[in-house]
């Protein structure tokens, strides 16, 4: 009898993939939330709540960290700070279909990112897949000749997302995953509280609906998520984390057109297509090492 050996990149990639369903969807979530409260403030909440919950499974998650580990949280999770700011406000500015494409945009920059920090050569056969995608998300953000402010601002929050990613795949271990997530998502927290009480603190909502979303973002968003990005990345390089996340901005644009109130076009769908293409060019061929920017251990 033949035996099923699933590999762990196999199931990095699936676990990954569901974490790209729960952040898709939560552009129309945080789009809902910030209606009714700044950016920073939003901000704040979600990540000191989730570095809490984190902290109470695991107090001594965090201390049991190396000091060069505890300082690659930190510089990850400024990354992540400054790259949910840039996505906050531009969300406020445009379309969840459009900020969750053009986030997507970190797809290209990572194996540029990756190249030019570890001066190692980008294969022809990522070009391909990043070129693909690319050209996928300009069909979604692009609107003429045009982008808009908003889009603008958004595209500051990839490039520092590609920067996170390719830091990740490079300082992530199994064995530190929980206290580096937990690092990651307090320094996030106190890097928007510190801009919160800069403009008086983070507010108080009395919408029922909105801590039912913030408690979403908390838990699923926030907890899961990242515990699963930063797992997933001590098993596979940057490259391919990368363009498996550009699923990401395809379940947002599913999001905005299912739950929310942007349109459903041919653009839309041709560039969701590319970026599943692009997608499995990478997947199509996993043994292949010199296909991507090789960051793994």
């Amino acid at each position: 009898m033949t035996r099923l050996t699933i590999r762990p990149s196999t199931s990095a990639t699936a676990l990954l993939i569901f974490v790209t369903v729960i952040w898709g969807f939560t552009f129309v979530t945080n789009q809902y939330v910030l209606k009714t409260m700044p950016a920073t403030d939003l901000l704040a909440w979600r990540f000191c709540l989730a570095a809490l919950l984190m902290l109470a499974f695991r107090p001594k998650a965090i201390s049991q960290l190396s000091r060069t580990e505890q300082k690659h949280g930190v510089i990850l999770g400024l990354y992540l700070g400054l790259g949910y700011l840039a996505q906050m406000i531009g969300l406020t500015k445009t379309t969840a279909t459009a900020s969750g494409f053009i986030t997507g945009m970190f797809v290209v920059l990572t194996p540029i990112v990756g190249g030019l920090i570890l001066r190692q050569k980008i294969s022809a056969f990522a070009w391909l897949a990043v070129v693909l995608a690319a050209v996928g998300l300009s069909l979604i953000a692009l609107k003429g000749t045009t982008v808009g402010r908003g889009d603008l601002i958004t595209l500051v929050c990839a490039v520092m997302f590609s920067f996170h990613i390719v830091f990740l795949s490079r300082w992530s271990k199994s064995e530190i995953v929980f206290g580096l997530t937990t690092l990651q998502l307090l320094v996030t927290g106190i890097f928007s509280l510190l801009l919160s009480l800069a403009t008086g603190g983070p507010s108080v909502s009395s919408d029922g609906m909105v801590w039912l979303s913030i408690a979403i973002l908390v838990l699923f968003a926030s907890c899961l998520g990242f515990f699963a990005q930063t797992w997933v990345q001590s098993k596979v390089s940057a490259t391919r984390a990368a363009i498996i996340l550009t699923m990401e901005p395809v379940f947002a644009g599913i999001a905005g057109v299912t739950i929310g109130t942007d349109d459903l076009s041919k653009r839309l769908v041709a560039g969701a297509l590319c970026i599943l293409t692009a997608m499995y060019l990478v997947e199509l061929r996993p043994n292949k090492p010199e296909a991507i920017i090789s960051l793994e251990r």
